[in-house]
């Protein structure tokens, strides 16, 4: 068990490894204003989110895993991967979806999907274009 003093009011409070890594992974993302307003319109305040990730709540593990896997995927496409192009696609879509099933807006949910029609365009409208190079 790691003891972390938590910035909310300095208590320690045991967490397991697991349980850490989600924290850390999901802070920044809970904290986004988008997220705070879709939290904001189910009735669900930050700081219950926060306790429901310390107590391994689905959703939350879910959008943070699929968060980390499009990092990597971005990640991966400076290498030139184009199988990373194609995980990065389905992990937006997910990620979408995920924001929907979480109860936000299709015009709260559609950044990610802007972001990635940004990618598209990048890739194959550039000069010269980028997609043949993609192995």
């Amino acid at each position: 068990m790691i003891i972390l003093l938590i910035w909310n009011g300095f208590e320690a409070v045991h967490y397991s490894f697991a349980s850490l890594v989600v924290f850390w992974w999901v802070s920044p993302i809970i904290d986004s204003p988008s997220m705070e307003k879709a939290f904001q319109k189910r009735g669900v305040t930050v700081e219950e989110v926060r306790a429901a990730i310390s107590n391994g709540q689905l959703f939350a593990v879910v959008y943070a895993s699929l968060r980390v896997a499009a990092c990597a995927c971005l990640v991966m496409l400076f290498l030139w991967k184009r199988w990373a192009f194609w995980c990065f696609v389905a992990c937006t879509a997910l990620i979408f979806l995920v924001n929907l099933w979480g109860g936000a807006s299709i015009w709260e949910a559609s950044p990610d999907l802007v972001g990635l029609a940004v990618l598209i365009a990048l890739l194959l409208k550039s000069k010269p274009v980028a997609w043949p190079q993609l192995k």
